[in-house]
């Protein structure tokens, strides 16, 4: 019982530096292409690793938990080998068909777009193999049962690659950011070492290596086929956006009905702006208009401090913001902004 609280606190803890080691990029970048560019060349890495590498990992514990310490050694070696060099040669091919190959899943990105995303996706392809050989060593410590280890190294390597986005994406940027991605992969990789056992000459011909292959093949098609989700959300929304990046178009003049509120309420709180856009209430839409100025800047959103913070909730709740425009008695019209008099 109290290891399994320890490894559910532990998967907890590196969700959540995980989640934080995101919201920060997006939090400094903010929304914009180089944030598009580095999500998108992550998607076929984690697509790759989600299919072999995932894979790897039901077929490798129950072959080697079985095991003698001197034959885990060899066969964990001999995995770790097979899967390097195999992970490293894709890598190399991929790397260098890059220009190629990327665009293609990033159709609506501008020239500037697409180059950035390339460049960007050669240094996540040198983490997706540091990535590929930890779900071997990974599997040698569930062999064993020493599952803590496994679980603790991806939250110290994550907790030292947020203090190091911290100190280099304002100095670096994006490119910061990809490389510390694969950093975080190499030191983890350095971490979990000590679990292979002493270095031993691999048996690359040994009946584990054989039984593996003959049980990863029937997962290959099948992991491939329901993995693949990102790769298309982030193909559609590239070839849908009008901006250029993975957003998703702007919906006509609805969304710049309430563009135009918050640009017309500077001084607006993000809690009543909130509450107005998920159409709690006339008090809501008051408390907003009386911050509203007696003059305005025509056409320019940056005029809100809200601005950062609230774009990416108008988008995703567009919806919702024109269901609170009806329901207080404004019907969102086709072309034009929303009237500045106060109701």
């Amino acid at each position: 019982m109290k290891q399994t609280v320890q490894l559910g606190a532990l998967s907890a803890a590196n969700i959540g530096i995980a989640f934080l080691f995101q919201w920060y990029v997006i939090t400094q970048l903010g929304p914009g292409i180089e944030t598009d560019a580095l999500f998108a060349g992550m998607t076929l890495p984690q697509l790759v690793l989600l299919v072999i590498s995932g894979s790897l990992m039901h077929v490798l514990v129950p072959l080697l938990a079985g095991e003698e310490e001197d034959r885990l050694c060899h066969d964990a070696w001999g995995f770790l080998v097979l899967v390097g060099g195999l992970f490293s040669l894709l890598a190399t091919i991929l790397y260098m068909t890059a220009p190629w190959w990327v665009p293609l899943t990033v159709p609506g990105f501008g020239d500037a777009g697409q180059a950035l995303t390339v460049e960007l996706t050669r240094i996540q392809l040198i983490g997706m193999v540091f990535a590929a050989i930890n779900g071997v060593q990974w599997a040698a410590y569930h062999a064993r049962q020493q599952f803590v280890w496994a679980e603790f190294t991806p939250i110290l390597a994550s907790a030292f690659a947020l203090l190091l986005l911290v100190w280099a994406l304002p100095r670096f940027g994006v490119i910061a950011a990809a490389w510390i991605s694969t950093l975080r992969m190499g030191l983890q990789t350095l971490l979990l070492a000590p679990g292979m056992g002493r270095p031993v000459r691999p048996d690359l011909k040994s009946v584990a290596i054989q039984k593996a292959w003959k049980r990863i093949k029937p997962l290959l098609l099948g992991t491939a086929y329901y993995k693949t989700d990102p790769l298309i959300d982030r193909f559609l929304l590239s070839t849908a956006s009008s901006t250029g990046g993975l957003k998703p178009p702007v919906h006509g003049g609805r969304e710049q009905q309430v563009l135009d509120l918050l640009d017309a309420s500077p001084h607006a709180d993000s809690t009543t702006v909130h509450e107005w856009l998920f159409g709690n209430g006339r008090k809501a839409e008051r408390s907003l208009w009386r911050e509203v100025p007696s003059t305005r800047a025509n056409g320019n959103l940056s005029a809100s401090p809200l601005t950062p913070a609230l774009g990416p909730l108008v988008s995703t709740h567009l919806s919702r913001g024109a269901a609170a425009l009806s329901s207080l008695g404004r019907e969102p019209q086709e072309n034009g902004p929303v009237s500045t008099q106060a109701p």
